[in-house]
């Protein structure tokens, strides 16, 4: 046992494996890990092919590790062109040098280029990190014929090499959807990265902090990194500055890595020059190269917002750092800005255009104390969950684990077939109700006549629930943190709670509007704006959990609510044109409504599908199941007729009364009688209670959903649920 403990107590021997040691992303990564994993005590060493010494950070030069370069001598290109091939001979020559002129290493972490690891994996006794910042075939180009040809055999070993890591880690969510779609069979395999999320030394923005008005980017000077959106979003700022008092003069910085020796770096920053002069801003636009980390430091400083501009960016370390320095971050949304900035809290997440950007400034621009109070949430939002020691323990933790063989790196994900029962899935326990609940498996947000859309704006208030979609998704991010903290905590209470990656794996099902069409009807609104800021406030909650690591969704159409006992009570209570019915005794006015809302939802979802490339999203046909099983209810066993309340008062067509819903009582000579009946058999009955479905109605309509037949994508339900989620 005393030998057991010790070994468990080993600090370890650790080599790092990074390509390029320049000022990047990835290499403030990197020298974090080596900083972070040495100070809990690890002996850690770096390997290069190159290390210059006038551009990198400040750790490299006198930090708690060594650096080492070999290879230095090999090319970076030839003539500008082969950068992947040179980059695998220059890490595989470090590779060498590293298994044949050092010791074994306990665990080598190879950064970025894969085709190191088979070298790697020779020392068997060592253990293989793999950091995957982005999948490399996604980053180049393969526009013609020879690019293609040239690239094939390396995105093959790319794909080959890295799932032979013991642990592959990822610098974001995002980047993890990315890493799934992109190596398929690495995730056939069920070969699933952890994530760890980059960090930031929030003590080093600790000096005085200024809101000028100043907005300040900071980017390499890559075209990639769409740095002419802050140009052009500035100069729109510019023309409409009219509502600027005459003295007041806003002001662009444009900061960041440039290597004279990269052709597209000094191309680029010439073009972005040419469009400042073209947009009429040139002299209010200063351009830094290659700015140290003091000056770095300064400009965060003195800036009153941060412009970042790269569209579906794996990460960013840029945001953590200005919200470290108290300042808002405007960003696009999408990609890890999603998962590091929070939206009108920490800064502006915007559709990446001149137009949205600009209007963001000048929310600061006219009000700098909105700034000032987004920079306190920021600082505080990045100390919490971004900070270096943070990042520490979590990397620690993998290494520990990994080394003591307690990660099991591939998934052991059970499927099943058939209806829900057969599924395996248990019943979901509603937020509003966490008496004796178990939230390890999912959560239920909604409530009966829930809206989406809130009340007492667009919808009249009055008999809707008070639960609307503004609302839910409220409780949706208290239940992310509040369930985190408990798990955290462990126990009991922590075992009821779901993970922290489970969210990022989980199935969201949007089942609403339903209840807007009715309102929308009964109140005599008109259709289409209703419609349109309907599905608007339902793509805006799509995005919101998107943002919070969502990337399965299940969404329903509205079904027809014109055949509902409820609504053709109230029909045929109004005027004699709107009670026009079809064969079926449903109203054809509603059901055209309901037709409108699915055919607004399908545009509403394809543009979405355009937005979040990365979000799997599953479009059902209620509408056509439910009327289906209407028209055919006799033949499939259902008792007539099909539009007849089981549980309700009053007989007739529709057993239904406004004032005496199922399970409704009344006083009669002093006792309580029930007045709201069920019927004899609701197993033969298709209607419960006049709004909702009976039991076996509903079962049968699973059945006919569950296979995909009515799904667009045609994606079987057996195949996005999951009985256990993947551990960790």
């Amino acid at each position: 046992m005393e030998k057991s403990s010790g070994s468990k107590n080993k600090k370890l021997k650790i080599a790092i494996i990074h390509p390029d040691l320049g000022i990047g992303g990835a290499e403030r990564l990197i020298v974090d890990t080596a900083v972070q994993l040495a100070s809990h005590g690890h002996s850690v060493h770096l390997f290069t092919a190159h290390h210059d010494k006038n551009r990198c950070f400040e750790e490299t030069l006198a930090g708690p590790f060594s650096v080492k370069v070999y290879g230095g001598f090999l090319p970076r290109h030839i003539f500008y062109r082969f950068h992947a091939l040179c980059a695998y001979l220059r890490c595989i020559f470090v590779a060498l040098c590293v298994l044949l002129m050092w010791p074994s290493f306990d665990i080598i972490l190879a950064d970025q280029v894969s085709v190191v690891i088979p070298l790697l994996k020779l020392k068997r006794s060592t253990k293989i990190f793999f950091y995957c910042h982005f999948p490399d075939l996604l980053l180049a180009q393969h526009t013609t014929m020879l690019r293609r040809i040239y690239r094939c055999p390396i995105d093959m070993i790319e794909e080959a090499t890295t799932g032979m890591a013991d642990l592959i880690l990822v610098n974001s969510k995002f980047t993890s959807s990315v890493f799934a779609t992109t190596f398929s069979h690495i995730h056939s395999r069920g070969i699933c990265p952890a994530v760890l999320y980059p960090a930031v030394n929030v003590e080093q923005f600790d000096g005085p902090c200024f809101y000028k008005l100043n907005f300040l980017s900071i980017n390499r000077f890559e075209r990639k990194k769409n740095l002419q959106l802050a140009i052009s979003a500035f100069a729109l700022l510019c023309s409409f500055g009219n509502s600027l008092p005459s003295h007041v003069k806003v002001t662009l910085t444009i900061a960041g890595g440039y290597d004279k020796r990269l052709k597209e770096n000094v191309e680029y920053l010439n073009e972005l020059k040419r469009l400042a002069e073209l947009e009429g801003v040139s002299e209010q636009v200063k351009f830094v190269t290659s700015c140290s980390t003091a000056e770095r430091n300064e400009l965060l400083s003195q800036c009153l917002a941060v412009l970042y501009t790269p569209k579906d960016e794996h990460f960013g370390i840029v945001p953590l750092e200005a919200m470290a320095a108290k300042k808002p971050v405007i960003a696009c949304n999408s990609g890890g800005p999603l998962e590091t900035i929070k939206h009108d809290v920490t800064g502006f997440l915007c559709e990446p255009t001149p137009s949205e950007f600009s209007q963001a400034m000048s929310k600061l621009v006219n009000d700098p104390e909105i700034a000032a109070r987004m920079g306190e949430a920021a600082r505080n939002h990045v100390t919490e969950k971004f900070s270096t020691k943070t990042f520490g323990e979590q990397l620690n933790r993998y290494v520990l684990d990994i080394y003591h063989h307690r990660i099991e790196t591939h998934s052991t994900s059970t499927y099943f077939n058939g209806s829900a029962e057969n599924l395996g899935l248990p019943h979901i326990s509603a937020y509003l109700n966490p008496i004796a609940a178990n939230f390890s498996h999912g959560a239920s947000f909604a409530t009966s006549l829930a809206t989406i859309l809130p009340q007492n704006s667009t919808l009249p208030l009055g008999g809707y629930s008070p639960f609307s979609l503004d609302v839910q998704l409220k409780q949706f991010s208290q239940f992310i943190f509040r369930s985190q903290v408990a798990h955290k905590q462990g126990g009991v209470f922590g075992h009821l709670m779901p993970k922290e990656d489970y969210f990022s794996r989980a199935l969201y099902m949007f089942d609403i509007g339903h209840n807007d069409l009715t309102a929308l009807y009964f109140q005599n609104i008109s259709a289409k704006p209703y419609l349109s800021s309907a599905l608007q406030q339902l793509s805006t909650a799509i995005k919101r959990v998107y943002g919070e690591g969502g990337r399965s969704f299940w969404i329903h159409n509205t079904g027809p609510l014109g055949c509902l006992p409820y609504v053709l009570v109230e029909v045929r209570r109004r005027a004699a044109a709107a009670a026009w019915l079809d064969s079926l005794g449903c109203s054809i006015a509603l059901n055209e409504l309901a037709e409108q809302f699915n055919a607004m939802l399908n545009e509403t979802v394809n543009r979405l599908r355009l937005d979040l490339p990365l979000a799997t999203m599953v479009v059902t046909d209620i509408y056509s199941v439910k009327y289906s099983l209407i028209r055919r209810a006799g033949k499939l066993g259902f008792q007539p007729p099909p539009l007849q309340a089981c549980c309700g008062h009053g007989g007739g067509t529709y057993n239904f009364d406004s004032g005496a819903w199922c399970g409704a009582t009344t006083m009669v000579d002093g006792k309580r009688v029930l007045l709201g009946k069920s019927c004899k058999n609701p197993s033969k009955r298709v209607i419960w209670d006049g709004a909702h479905y009976t039991e076996a109605a509903n079962k049968w309509m699973f059945d006919q959903i569950s296979g995909g037949k009515f799904s667009d994508p045609a994606i079987p339900l057996n195949t996005a649920c999951h009985k256990k989620t993947p551990p960790t």
